[in-house]
């Protein structure tokens, strides 16, 4: 006998899954998506209709003082544009780029639209041949904007917030889904979970597990076991405005946006450990991002710039904003560090044990949204200006 699996059929088998889920969790809402909200292109024609290619330096501009290390190390950097990938636009709605993660030769970048309108979508950037990248995959969403998509497994694990006021199932906006991909490209088979408060703020994939961090009130950190038949919720952690999360071999770390915290905790055992204080103005609603690299926390803090927590040590430094403005994210790459500054732009900073200093800064058409960097790349998502790719060089 011969058994054909459609779509509806995959669905199906789905849902009957996560209702079982959704009956041991309680908290849990898990539906799969109407077909009509999410719109999905996978014409390449199209989808690379909107990159153009460049080969061409951005000379940064220089701050107001270098010192002979600052000096030294600007005239030897030099960022290259590559391409530019335009925003996409659903139901007349033209959408911002907000984050960029990256994964296996490939760039997943989230668009969101601002002022609650609740539109969003995510996009696979191809970029087996770096100078020359090319986008394979778009999903649109009618209903949800999309803070940031992780891949891990054959599954995009999509961060967001979605339209509440318009579907029972959810009791706030904050919402993780999940997308099924096919070599690469996006499907419309999702699942999504309930959680608490606005927006899903940021999302790690490790220890077989799925950590979603919300606010900006009822701030949540939300850890999900990960097991053949979907996601159980483990653990729910009250964090006011739960931020960002990132890990290294030993711990997690989470920020708090009320009170301006980073909040340790035991890897294997997920156990609290301690609270490091920040001593920022509350930035609640704002952007925050955290990377560690082995023994040092480095992250975006708003009104306070970048900082730089070294956890041997336990001791803390930090490099100011542009004057009146605010940071919104930090990638490091080996002695490099990239602030992304919104309307400001983008800072280059040389960083060391000691510090941080200014080596050059520039600024793009739009937002400064977000910023990530692996080997010699680097990806800014730069609002409505959309996705830059530049290349780092060192001389």
């Amino acid at each position: 006998m011969t058994i054909l699996k459609s779509k509806n059929f995959a669905r199906t088998i789905s849902l009957i899954g996560f209702t079982l889920l959704m009956t041991v969790c309680g908290k849990q809402v898990l539906d799969p998506s109407e077909a009509e909200r999410i719109v999905l292109e996978n014409d390449v024609e199209i989808l690379n209709s909107r990159i153009k290619y460049f080969n061409q330096e951005i000379p940064l501009d220089s701050p107001g003082s270098l010192s002979k290390a600052g000096a030294s190390k600007r005239t030897h950097t030099k960022l290259i544009l590559l391409a530019e990938v335009e925003p996409p636009e659903i139901d007349g709605h033209k959408l911002q780029a907000n984050h960029v993660t990256l994964n296996d030769d490939h760039a997943y970048v989230s668009y969101s639209t601002r002022n609650n309108e609740f539109r969003g979508g995510v996009e696979i950037i191809g970029l087996i041949t770096a100078d020359r990248p090319v986008s394979r995959s778009l999903a649109l969403f009618r209903d949800t904007d999309i803070t940031l998509a992780i891949a891990w497994n054959d599954r995009l694990y999509l961060g967001g917030a979605t339209d509440s006021d318009h579907n029972s199932n959810f009791k706030t906006p904050a919402v993780l889904e999940v997308i099924t991909l096919d070599d690469y490209h996006l499907t419309d088979l999702s699942e999504r979970v309930d959680l608490p408060s606005f927006n899903a703020n940021d999302l790690a994939c490790f220890d077989d597990a799925i950590f979603v961090t919300t606010g900006t009130t009822d701030g949540t950190l939300s850890i999900f076991d990960l097991h053949e038949n979907g996601l159980t919720l483990s653990k729910e952690i009250k964090i006011d405005a739960a931020k960002a999360i990132d890990k290294n071999k030993e711990y997690f770390v989470v920020m708090e946006g009320t009170g301006t915290n980073l909040h340790l905790f035991d890897r294997p055992s997920r156990e609290f450990l301690k609270t490091i204080p920040l001593g920022c103005p509350n930035f609640y609603k704002a952007k925050a991002e955290i990377q560690v690299v082995r023994d040092m926390i480095y992250l975006s803090a708003w009104d306070c710039g970048v900082m730089m927590y070294d956890l041997k040590k336990e001791t803390l430094q930090g490099f100011p904003p542009p004057e009146g403005g605010h940071c919104n994210a930090i990638s490091i790459n080996l002695e490099l560090a990239f602030m992304a500054n919104g309307s400001d732009g983008l800072s280059v900073l040389f960083v060391s044990e000691n510090g941080f200093e200014e080596i050059g800064s520039v600024k793009f058409a739009g937002s400064t949204n977000f910023v990530a960097t692996v080997d010699d790349l680097l990806f800014v998502a730069n609002g409505s200006g959309g996705l830059k790719v530049l290349r780092i060089e060192r001389n």
